[in-house]
């Protein structure tokens, strides 16, 4: 704990000695406990109930929104599907069946205990379980089913970075087949057959069809103007330039670096070509810029609607609350720094998890707006750029 904290701490009679509560503690002397009570700020997620969508063979199937983790972890605790289901139904205990990121929508299967759980494992262990996921990525995306088979390996696991290896990564397989498309960007379908990390986020970025508001891998300032198109990556950023640089024009900062192709090099497993990708990510993350990288606003052809419960209201107007809030305020009781609430588009990307099913069961969800032919995604200036190119 850092020294103004604890003098906060003394000074609202949070700290105490010889009492034991909950908190961590340390015997300074024989007989002696010395306690510290904490509160718990846990981050914001969407104000949307995570539905049930379905039961069947002893499984529960529920929609859940993006934005929302899983698991409790770092900072989130009751703000989980974990904790919220548990809550919802009445149990001690939540047996997941599969997982999605926070960023990702859609389909997650429960156990309703622990035998059930395990079948469930089984199946999807066994590949037994057929998936399908619905996106919207840049680009006019082919016509016909386009297969990806291009191995992924984690690159920097505590920053949840994956890319395509060719020689040092686990086997994976992802089929896609377009829906249709619009002036800038594709509908389409995809049907992972193997589980890695991010598959579908890599793969469809290593075909340069990234998700359009992907934060990690639709972000020119990590991967440079070809987006990882093919493995490329950019050479190192110039680290001087950018100390002189404010943060805000770090954003969609494409730049005219040179690109080396991993696809072509035996080397892309070594360290040393990646970390220019990871000092990338690291930048971006010291910036502020990922969350809601591609910063789209976007409305459906009848109604100006952001998906925040308000409509009428524009884009703009919106942005321009939040932005009027303030960047740093603190705690009045613990003194912990807090931060104003991200929009509702920074919470999540344009990937949900449809439909799933195995054996003697099927699940399925409704099509998330921004899948609809009707929705209209207004896409920054940079990417723009980036397509006019290709």
């Amino acid at each position: 704990m850092v020294k103004s904290r604890i003098t906060h701490k003394r000074k609202k009679k949070q700290i105490s000695y010889n009492l034991f509560l909950f908190a961590s503690f340390k015997i300074k002397k024989k007989y002696q406990l010395h306690w510290d009570s904490f509160r718990l700020h846990e981050p914001p997620i969407v104000a949307k109930d995570i539905r049930i969508v379905g039961r069947a063979n002893g499984y529960i199937a529920i929609d859940k929104p993006a934005g929302i983790t899983v698991h409790p972890s770092g900072r989130y605790r009751y703000n989980t599907v974990v904790e919220i289901m548990a809550n919802k139904l009445g149990v001690d205990k939540i047996y997941l069946g599969n997982r999605l990121d926070r960023m990702v929508s859609g389909l997650m299967i429960l156990g309703t205990d622990a035998e059930n759980a395990r079948k469930l494992e089984q199946e999807m262990s066994a590949r037994k379980v057929q998936k399908k996921y619905i996106c919207r990525v840049l680009g006019t995306f082919p016509e016909g089913v386009v297969i990806c088979d291009k191995p992924i390996r984690t690159v920097a696991h505590k920053l949840g970075l994956n890319c395509v290896d060719i020689e040092g990564g686990k086997e994976s397989l992802t089929e896609f087949e377009k829906i249709f498309s619009d002036e800038h960007t594709s509908v389409v379908i995809c049907r992972p057959k193997t589980g890695r990390t991010h598959q579908i986020r890599v793969h469809l970025q290593y075909l340069g069809f990234p998700i359009v508001n992907d934060p990690l891998y639709c972000n020119p300032n990590i991967w440079g103007a070809k987006l990882g198109y093919l493995g490329q990556l950019p050479e190192q950023v110039d680290e001087k330039k950018l100390e002189h640089v404010d943060p805000g024009e770090l954003k969609f900062d494409v730049g005219g670096h040179d690109i080396v192709d991993l696809s072509k090099q035996q080397a892309n497993t070594n360290s040393d070509l990646l970390q220019p990708l990871i000092d990338r990510l690291l930048n971006e993350i010291r910036a502020g810029s990922m969350d809601g990288t591609a910063g789209l606003n976007s409305a459906t052809d009848n109604e100006n609607i952001r998906d925040t419960g308000h409509v009428g209201e524009s884009s703009s107007d919106l942005d321009t609350k939040t932005n009027d809030q303030p960047t740093t305020t603190f705690c009045p009781e613990c003194h912990q720094m807090e931060y104003p609430d991200p929009a509702i588009s920074d919470l999540g990307i344009w990937l949900h998890a449809m439909s799933y099913s195995g054996h003697n069961w099927s699940f399925e969800t409704e099509i998330p707006d921004w899948a609809e032919s009707s929705f209209i995604p207004k896409l920054p200036k940079q990417l723009l750029d980036i397509l006019s190119h290709r």
